[in-house]
């Protein structure tokens, strides 16, 4: 049975030269898409966390006074087993956290990115933020901008997808080709 590790960060800003102030994961049923276990952790540094992504997230440098550095997370956590046994990732844009893990871009696990999925499924929202999909969906509002409240909002798309239209994962993981596979059937060719 293929796992499922869901994936959120918040972070000092939005360059590679950034760093990860916060941290959540979430392994789901690949079945239920029912959250069985989470890890949540603030993270220190030392580097400036800009104005501008502390606007966002609040997540001020006296809240990371007490909080484990990176390389504690990294020992003690269990990011690093449930990374290396993940079958398939879930996030909401998740490409940017896996940057900032230093993941490769090239590594070839399918991506369950509830932005690629809302966006190829519902096209006519006004946009397809998190908390957008979220209250489009008529979901429970969690704390936006902390990284498992986040997280556990994109296991909550994908859960009501599942339960609503009974999508299962081949189906998630094939959402974002729906639209083209439409346009395609339609007009009988790719839209450029």
């Amino acid at each position: 049975m293929k796992s499922i590790l869901g994936i959120d960060t918040e972070t000092t800003g939005l360059t590679r030269d950034d760093c990860i102030v916060q941290l959540a994961l979430v392994r789901l049923n690949p079945l239920t898409f029912e959250t069985e276990e989470r890890y949540g952790t603030l993270v220190y540094t030392d580097v400036p966390v800009h104005p501008k992504a502390q606007a966002v997230h609040g997540i001020s440098p006296e809240m990371l006074a007490g909080a484990p550095s990176w390389e504690e997370v990294l020992r003690d956590s269990p990011l690093l087993p449930w990374l290396e046994s993940a079958d398939i990732i879930l996030g909401h844009n998740v490409g940017f956290d896996l940057r900032m893990l230093g993941v490769p871009k090239e590594d070839p696990r399918p991506r369950l990115d509830t932005w690629h999925i809302c966006r190829s499924l519902f096209p006519g929202w006004r946009n397809h933020k998190l908390q957008t999909c979220v209250a489009e969906l008529g979901l429970p509002q969690r704390q936006a901008h902390d990284a498992l409240g986040d997280i556990e909002s994109s296991a909550d798309i994908v859960r009501y997808l599942h339960r609503q239209y009974g999508m299962d994962l081949d189906a998630a993981l094939d959402a974002p080709n729906l639209l083209k596979r439409l346009y395609i059937r339609r007009f009988g060719q790719t839209k450029k």
